[in-house]
């Protein structure tokens, strides 16, 4: 600036401020940026932001390619306008936000619409996201395609499921032949006129209701089915898998005695997985054979 004195300038002045750290904390800001753009920009989940009032601010590539909408297609539509949230959830996706804004949730399991109408079964992570002031200023969605996951999971458990049912198949087989042996016995028998024919068809009748029984358990045993957490009675799954495991004990002369208490409270479970875990701890009782008998409590 000049220095005027009697309205003629005798020189000029000047102000110089050091800017060096706000300069290096822009350009660090600046790097940061772009590294965390990059990071969403190549991620191979799909990541999308939203803003306070919960339209969507940004998607990322992953996020086009997992469900088919383009980013035009998606950018500023509300929350509960999106096409890809199953109508069924979205109820309760309000009353979780309402209820906690800046609670992370990780890793629920979930599921997601293609815009071609397939279903995907997705690990859903949701977490806050504050400005420079440390503010809340919108969520970060992150949405990984676990559809292929489930179905070998599925695929493990049917193969356990089958090699468990596989491995029972010696101790049925001879458990179903003892009834029919009884059956075979009585029709003889009836064919010679021998006995009360009555008396015959009753016992008959409940050889086939024990044979019905074990095939009911070991169909249930193998045939695949999605995991289904109900509350069951624990001593009704614990009869039903003793019932498979009978003859195997019997012929490794070793007894199941059973003792419940009255009153003992459901148990919310997977009833097949549930007997997948009995089956293998009685299995492994009868082979060890140190004792003769083991009993089984429920309290």
């Amino acid at each position: 600036m000049p220095i005027i004195i009697n309205d003629e300038v005798v020189g000029v002045y000047g102000v110089a401020k050091d800017i060096t750290d706000r300069y290096l904390e822009q350009d660090e800001l600046r790097k940061t940026k772009e590294r965390l753009e990059s990071f969403v920009r190549n991620n191979a989940d799909a990541i999308w932001v939203i803003d306070l009032e919960e339209r969507v601010l940004e998607i990322n590539p992953a996020f086009e390619t997992m469900f088919g909408w383009t980013k035009e297609e998606i950018l500023g539509v509300h929350l509960y306008d999106l096409p890809f949230i199953p109508p069924e959830i979205l109820a309760d996706k309000r009353q979780a936000v309402e209820m906690d804004q800046q609670k992370p949730i990780l890793g629920l399991e979930t599921v997601r619409y293609r815009k071609d109408g397939a279903v995907l079964d997705v690990a859903f992570s949701k977490f806050p996201v504050y400005d420079a002031e440390g503010k809340m200023d919108g969520w970060s969605v992150i949405l990984r395609d676990i559809t292929e996951w489930k179905k070998s999971q599925l695929m493990l458990q049917n193969s356990e499921k089958l090699t468990v049912a596989g491995q029972l198949a010696a101790g049925i087989a001879h458990e179903i032949r003892n009834p029919i042996t009884v059956i075979k016995g009585f029709i003889y028998l009836m064919k010679s006129g021998f006995g009360d024919k009555e008396e015959y068809f009753n016992i008959m009748s409940s050889e086939c209701e024990r044979i019905e029984q074990i095939l009911t358990e070991l169909l249930v045993l193998a045939k695949p089915h999605p995991s289904k957490v109900e509350p069951r009675d624990i001593r009704l799954i614990m009869m039903q898998t003793i019932t498979l495991l009978h003859t195997q004990a019997i012929m490794n002369n070793v007894e199941i005695v059973t003792e419940f208490q009255q009153g003992v409270p459901v148990v919310y479970c997977d009833e097949n997985q549930m007997k997948q875990v009995f089956i293998n701890f009685m299995k492994n009782a009868i082979h060890e054979r140190k004792r003769d008998r083991f009993r089984l409590y429920g309290e």
